[in-house]
């Protein structure tokens, strides 16, 4: 099958050659920590925005935890009455900044908006801004 995309040599089996897409796929663009943090690939800007706001809901389900685990005890066993209060209010704090406010516009936009506004080829409409959206963000708050 030339020029179907499939590699037919002589005594071996069809093999899919790569096409000039999957080459410049985020997946493949490569896999050092440079090059994902200096990246201008919405897809892996919206991974990373993915990755931190796990990082951050991990953090408010020890605090969580903490509660849940104080509650199991009409005594003050694990926290005192300030360390509740704090465990508290960090659980709210980092659920509502850091988890739910960021999760939806900042994953699913840096994600999806560019592909279906169709900007240049490869999904970048502003490749050079777009790598200090999540430092800006998480430093922000």
């Amino acid at each position: 099958m030339t020029g179907a995309g499939l590699h037919d040599a002589p005594g071996e089996e069809l093999v899919p050659l790569q096409t000039a897409d999957e080459a410049r796929s985020y997946l493949n663009a490569g896999h050092s920590l440079s090059s994902w943090l200096l990246t201008t690939d919405h897809k892996r800007i919206a991974i990373l925005y993915l990755i931190s706001i796990t990082g951050f809901f991990a953090i408010a389900a020890i605090a969580a935890g903490l509660m849940r685990l104080e509650l199991l005890t009409p005594q003050a066993d694990l926290l005192s009455a300030e360390g509740y209060n704090r465990a508290f209010t960090l659980h709210g704090i980092i659920m509502v900044w850091f988890f739910l406010i960021p999760s939806i516009p900042n994953v699913f936009g840096n994600f999806l908006i560019p592909l279906m506004m169709a900007s240049t080829p490869g999904g970048r409409s502003t490749p050079r801004s777009r790598p200090l959206m999540p430092t800006a963000t998480s430093c922000s708050r």
